[in-house]
């Protein structure tokens, strides 16, 4: 909201309408592209998460 209403009142509508959809389109392509990368890279960072947290369940006194 702030950049619209910095940035893009003036814009027509139908302008936004088509960047929005190019960005969805190429969000979606990319998402296609780099499916295996972002697998990887989320279940790293999900698998270090609850690695540390499962330590400080048994070393304790680890805040939540």
């Amino acid at each position: 909201m702030v950049i619209y209403n910095t940035a893009l009142f003036m814009t027509p509508p139908m302008v936004l309408y088509f960047g929005i959809a190019g960005w969805g389109i190429l969000t979606a392509v990319l998402s296609f592209i780099l499916f295996n990368h972002i697998v990887i890279i989320t279940t790293s960072f999900i698998g270090s998460y609850l690695f540390i947290r499962g330590i400080s369940v048994f070393a304790g006194g680890f805040p939540n």
